[in-house]
């Protein structure tokens, strides 16, 4: 804030108080003797330490001040302070024609003598142009820093006293302390982390940097010590952006003692981030105690090992038959259970696939068209790298306009028709591998999607009118295989098709175990 130390004899303290009123009005401090002294302040110490904390001193120029011993003393500290290269400046203010003492008069003096008004615009213009220098703006952050970070603990630290992020901006652009206090840190940090929680790539990053220094990981602790989770997320985010590799030790503590799902989640995307791997042990315990889909897709990447399914399922009968076959040939698996367009597809996290062998993908209960994008991208690459992708019934109809994952299936709409609670005559096709899954053919009630066969594509068990039913397509280094089969009746109650029919069960299973012999294969020759 900008303040000004008004210099004066007492004899023209009534000028001195009408050009205070003004200032005041125009949103200057003023710092004047008689409202700032009180009983019991040593004159001198007071009026020395005034005189270093203004931004300025103004010296009110009259024959009276000029030969004023105080006045000469009060310029004294002042010029000391400005040749010493501080932040005082020294400002002449002319009430009256006079002798300018020698050691202002280099300097533009704002002139009183023929109009009150006309000498306060001068100085106001003098002051407001102070305010566009970088050197103004610089303390100016540093006492918000400062205040704020005051009020912060004086109010128990509550979070509606951190920095909003206006404040934050001005902040991180024009404070170029070389050294905050850990106390200032903390406060700095915790008020980045609340409000770019979700938003740090939009941080200027390299003027964080030379703040944070070899004392990174006790920043780091305070900072996940907070009791808001958002803070906590927002500070693990903000040290992988900045991509520090010395809080490696607390990340891996964090992600061993953290309860909360979503600052686990964060921690383990720095540590993936910063390239910290997660001890063979440390993988295994998740693995066995943290139910998350994340969490265990984190560990999952440290285990090469493991062959592993990340299933998603709509929560049906049948999705928890498919699951059970799959334990069954030999898949750890991972289960999702969710319905299109929540969260956790639309914040699908890069690179979490590439812990798995096979990804199942169960609807008929739930699907929709819209809000799940970025987690059929990334299905894409997946397959696009050599994994196998598992997909039932409207599979294909919910993503008819992803064009490029539709690249993947083996089969397509037929003018988007479907036979809904139906009973379907299915029949192994002339394939070597279909006489494996069914000897003859078989019938069950079912949901289905009115196919056709894409080039390419093989199918092994079809219906009336060659109506796909199951089948795959090799795409890049991956392979699809698409069951055009569901558990769904907007009419009535419909059986698991898999618990009616047990030939189609175990047509099921057998394939299951084909896809994890060949994940085997693929994982040996890897």
């Amino acid at each position: 804030m900008l303040t000004i130390f008004l210099s004066h004899n007492h004899i023209d303290k009534p000028f001195a108080r009408r050009l205070a009123e003004c200032l005041k009005a125009h949103g200057v401090k003023v710092w004047l003797d008689e409202a700032e002294m009180q009983v019991g302040d040593s004159l001198l110490l007071k009026i020395e330490s005034a005189i270093r904390e203004c931004t300025y001193l103004g010296v009110i120029l009259s024959p009276r001040s000029v030969s004023s011993p105080w006045v000469q003393r009060e310029v004294n500290m002042a010029l000391t302070e400005e040749i010493h290269g501080r932040r005082v400046k020294v400002l002449p203010l002319l009430q009256e024609k006079c002798n300018i003492p020698g050691f202002l008069v280099d300097k533009v003096y704002a002139d009183f003598t023929v109009e009150f008004n006309s000498g306060l615009s001068v100085l106001l213009q003098r002051l407001e142009s102070d305010l566009h220098e970088e050197s103004y703006k610089q303390k100016r952050g540093y006492e918000i820093l400062q205040s704020s970070y005051q009020d912060w603990v004086a109010f128990s630290k509550q979070d509606h006293h951190l920095l909003d992020r206006a404040t934050l901006d001005l902040i991180v652009q024009h404070v170029s302390e070389p050294s905050l206090s850990m106390n200032l840190l903390e406060f700095l940090f915790a008020s980045i982390s609340f409000d770019y929680a979700a938003d740090a790539n939009s941080l200027s990053l390299e003027r964080l940097r030379p703040w944070i220094g070899p004392g990174s990981s006790m920043l780091l602790d305070r900072l996940l010590e907070h009791p808001n989770p958002k803070v906590r997320i927002g500070s693990l985010t903000l040290f992988g952006l900045l991509g520090d590799h010395t809080v490696s030790d607390r990340l891996l503590r964090l992600v061993h003692e953290e309860n909360n799902r979503d600052v686990k989640r964060t921690a383990l995307r720095t540590a993936s981030r910063l390239g910290i791997p997660l001890p063979d042990s440390l993988a295994r315990e998740l693995l066995g105690s943290d139910s998350d889909w994340v969490v265990q897709s984190y560990a999952l990447r440290e285990l090469s090992d493991m062959v592993a399914c990340f299933f998603v399922s709509d929560g049906t009968e049948f999705a928890t038959d498919i699951e059970s076959m799959a334990r069954e040939a030999g898949f750890h698996v991972v289960t999702l259970t969710t319905s299109p367009g929540s969260p956790e597809f639309s914040d699908f996290q890069e690179g979490l696939l590439s812990a798995y062998s096979m990804v199942a993908v169960i609807r008929g209960e739930h699907f929709a068209q819209y809000g799940n994008e970025e987690f059929y991208k990334q299905i894409r690459r997946f397959v696009i790298g050599g994994g196998t992708l598992f997909a039932t019934s409207w599979v294909s109809w919910e993503t008819k306009y992803h064009y490029e994952f539709a690249e993947v299936l083996p089969f397509q709409h037929i003018r988007d028709t479907y036979d809904e609670d139906v009973r379907v005559i299915c029949n192994p096709t002339d394939e070597s591998f279909s006489r494996h899954l069914l000897a003859e053919s078989i019938s069950y009630r079912t949901s289905m999607e009115l196919l056709e066969r894409k080039e390419g594509s093989t199918v092994l068990l079809e219906g009336r009118n060659s109506v796909p039913i199951l089948g795959y397509r090799a795409f890049a280094s991956g392979v699809c295989y698409y069951f055009n089969t569901c558990q769904h009746s907007c009419f009535s109650s419909m059986e698991s098709p898999l618990r009616t029919n047990s030939e189609l069960a175990t047509a099921v299973g057998k394939l299951l175990t084909r896809i994890r012999v060949q994940a085997l294969e693929h994982w040996k020759k890897g």
